[in-house]
């Protein structure tokens, strides 16, 4: 597999001046399982187009240029939004792979990195809900696109402008279930009548394969029809909820999954029709047959709903800022950084605390605030090739440390296992920060890691406020590691 490069810099005007403000990078990221990528975002693509993708699904193109080259389109001036999107084109001009990047306001004075999933037309990522995320009115603001439906999906019919019809559709995964939200454009929303099938009115439809027994008549093929009308069909298949905006209307399901895990996938397919008046309806479907328009997708054809995890993609120490993450913590966002080189791995965790306690005892460090630092490093993908696929750092606010490793998180100890790297805990006014160096050899590799590589990482923050301990993790379950997120060695070299 080719080696996937940092696609874009965007350089920043600030009003009518002639000196550069600022820059994004945008950071391509590749499916992938186990440490290594799995599928080219790139084959077949002659041409890459950049652009940002609104919430009305518009996409809006800043510049092009060849893959796996760095190019910019030159000065823009600050104010856009929107989330990054990466457009793959053939030698033949047809759209062949698509990612979007999490939303992002241009702005002078902006030096940061933006990782962005480019994966193939007939995939789409999904999202991971988080631990708190689930419990938000809105669990869907701030996170990236999975897929849009637009002209290149027009199956049957004809769209007489952007605003005739075309969906952005929202994924989001966890323990419990798959979220969709799915923003219709339509500037002419037509519900069926009450009497008449849901059908005859604008509508939408999903598909998911391979779900347990016991859904959708006992098929394993779970086929959802919802109304411009609020009609859901089967009603007992889904959670939904159906409300109008300004361009249109925007469905919300909730829907089982069999035993998630991250970067597996699911079959998956969304096709919209509108029925304006005095027309032929238009249908849009993601994943269709051109050789039999019209028919209703099979699950051989569906396209794939991939599980993404979080990341946190790291950058070589001096290369720039690397694409930071965050989890909640108890006083606030916790954010996640680091870099890395031949010798090591270095992580940072900036915790928000109204109360750091710096002093703790025994192996798990007990009564100071701390985090711990767990590494896959098989990735959810057995065996592992090192002596240990499991690495746990524990870290207090106070600079101590412990080393554990083993084959399993339940089943880690610190025999055997040596610490030669350094952890710096320092309190700030707003609470406290931990830099942690992991030397590679201290986790069993030796020769040293490999950029491109992707590691498990799960980040537990532990509070230890005197009216009560109280923790916080980055991914769905600390306890299943096929549910942690993940880190990347990038290199922009």
């Amino acid at each position: 597999m080719r080696r996937v490069a940092a696609l874009l810099g965007l350089a920043l005007l600030a009003g009518c001046g002639d000196d550069v403000q600022g820059q994004l990078r945008l950071l391509v990221v590749p499916h992938h399982q186990g440490r290594n990528p799995v599928q080219d975002p790139f084959a077949l693509v002659e041409r890459v187009e950049v652009g940002l993708t609104g919430e009305d699904g518009v996409f809006r193109p800043l510049g092009e240029g060849a893959p796996l080259h760095r190019f910019g389109p030159g000065l823009l001036s600050p104010g856009a939004q929107g989330a990054p999107t990466l457009l793959g084109y053939n030698e033949r001009g047809r759209e062949v792979s698509l990612g979007f990047g999490l939303p992002v306001a241009l702005r002078t004075g902006q030096d940061e990195s933006r990782s962005v999933a480019l994966v193939r037309l007939d995939h789409a990522v999904a999202r991971p809900l988080g631990p708190v995320a689930g419990e938000l009115a809105d669990p869907f603001a701030g996170q990236a696109p999975a897929l849009r439906l637009g002209e290149q999906q027009l199956e049957s019919g004809a769209l007489d402008s952007d605003d005739d019809a075309g969906a952005l559709v929202w994924a989001l995964w966890g323990p419990d279930g798959l979220r969709l939200k799915l923003r219709v454009r339509d500037d002419q929303v037509q519900a069926a009548p009450a009497d008449q099938a849901i059908s005859a009115g604008d509508g939408l439809r999903v598909y998911l394969d391979g779900l347990a027994d016991g859904l959708a008549g006992g098929a394993d093929d779970l086929v959802i029809s919802v109304g411009a009308d609020g009609r859901v069909e089967p009603a007992a298949g889904a959670q939904a909820a159906i409300v109008p905006w300004a361009g249109g209307y925007e469905v919300s399901l909730s829907l089982p999954l069999p035993a998630p895990a991250k970067n597996g996938g699911v079959g998956f397919d969304v096709r919209v029709w509108d029925l304006d008046a005095g027309g032929a309806p238009s249908v849009l479907t993601w994943v269709f047959d051109p050789r039999t328009p019209g028919a209703e997708p099979s699950p051989a054809g569906y396209g794939r709903l991939v599980l993404a995890p979080a990341l946190l993609d790291l950058l070589p120490r001096g290369q720039g800022p690397s694409a930071r993450a965050s989890l909640a913590g108890r006083d606030g966002l916790v954010a996640l950084d680091g870099a890395w080189d031949e010798l090591g791995l270095t992580l940072a965790v900036d915790v928000p605390d109204d109360a750091v306690q710096t002093a703790g005892g025994g192996e798990e460090l007990t009564g100071a605030d701390r985090v711990e630092l767990w590494l896959d490093l098989a990735n959810g993908l057995p065996p592992a090739l090192e002596r240990h696929r499991f690495v746990r750092l524990l870290a207090s606010a106070g600079g101590q440390a412990v080393l554990a490793a083993g084959p399993a998180p339940g089943a880690i100890d610190t025999g055997g296992v040596a610490f030669t790297g350094q952890v710096v805990g320092a309190a700030h006014a707003g609470g406290y920060l931990i830099e942690a160096y992991l030397p590679w050899a201290d986790l069993g590799l030796e020769a040293g890691a490999q950029r491109d590589w992707f590691l498990g990482l799960e980040v537990l923050v532990q509070d230890e406020d005197p009216g009560g301990a109280q923790g916080a993790g980055w991914s769905a379950d600390p306890a299943r590691p096929e549910l942690w997120n993940e880190l990347r060695l990038f290199d922009l070299e």
